[in-house]
């Protein structure tokens, strides 16, 4: 490759040091002042190279800065000083301060997640478990009716029907007492406030009836659920029966036959 003589030398000493690579057993570089790009530095010229690089033997167009002279006008030792001390003031603007990252928190394994449960969480699993077991024993709720124990026992662990229950009380106390102090209310009207008692009066026993309706129909598919599982069972013990019991009634007369044997 023959060196491009129209343009003029590069002079190493007119070009930052950051962009010459002249370092003793490290390949010559140099940085193209045309294509801002790194590329070998080989006979005193930068090698040839290409703007665009596509397929192999189809290169775009050749880069202006190919071939271009390089004049070493320098000398080795000193410009290897000047780089030293270029990387020496870039190493000190750097910090040294070490920005330790928080400690992450170690999640607790997945045997131990639900070990101790909450006190409300413990309540209505035992709530759950004395109701199952009352439908267990009780005739009526094994009919589909809700006898008063099971009722008084599905109340209560519930805090938030008894917070509906203390607001529908409170709502009826309300509205009888500003019934005896209210003297437009006292003969029969209805003032503003009144109204006001009268329909939040409404509005929780709708409440309250809703929750007991909800209540009731999660209930009786409760127990239909539970019903239809135990006639699984039942069927399925039914069948496992059918199957052994020639087996079984044959090993019995085997046993009467050799006794009576013996």
């Amino acid at each position: 490759m023959k060196p491009n003589m129209k343009r003029p030398p590069l002079k190493i000493s007119e070009l930052p040091v950051s962009n010459v690579q002249l370092r003793e057993g490290e390949r010559r570089s140099i940085v193209c002042p045309d294509c801002s790009e790194w590329h070998p530095l080989r006979r005193n010229m930068v090698w040839a190279h290409h703007l665009e690089r596509t397929e192999r033997r189809k290169n775009g167009r050749r880069c202006p800065g190919s071939a271009r002279r390089v004049d070493i006008d320098v000398d080795l030792a000193e410009w290897s000083r000047k780089v030293a001390e270029v990387d020496a003031t870039v190493t000190g603007r750097r910090s040294n301060r070490v920005n330790r990252k928080p400690r992450t928190t170690t999640p607790p394994p997945i045997s131990r997640m639900g070990a101790t449960p909450k006190p409300q969480a413990a309540a209505q699993d035992r709530h759950r478990e004395a109701l199952t077991e009352h439908r267990a024993r009780c005739r009526a709720c094994q009919r589909g009716d809700s006898c008063f124990a099971a009722r008084a026992l599905r109340d209560r662990y519930r805090p938030g029907e008894h917070t509906l229950i203390s607001e529908r009380v409170r709502a009826v106390q309300a509205v009888a007492t500003h019934r005896v102090t209210c003297d437009v209310c006292r003969n029969g009207a209805r003032c503003q406030v009144g109204r006001e008692l009268e329909l939040r009066e409404l509005h929780t026993g709708a409440t309250w009836t809703l929750t007991q309706e909800q209540q009731a129909t999660r209930e009786r598919e409760q127990l239909r659920t539970e019903r239809q599982e135990s006639d699984a069972r039942a069927r399925f013990r039914a069948a496992q029966w059918r199957r052994v019991e020639p087996s079984v009634r044959r090993t019995d007369r085997l046993r009467h036959e050799q006794a009576r044997t013996n």
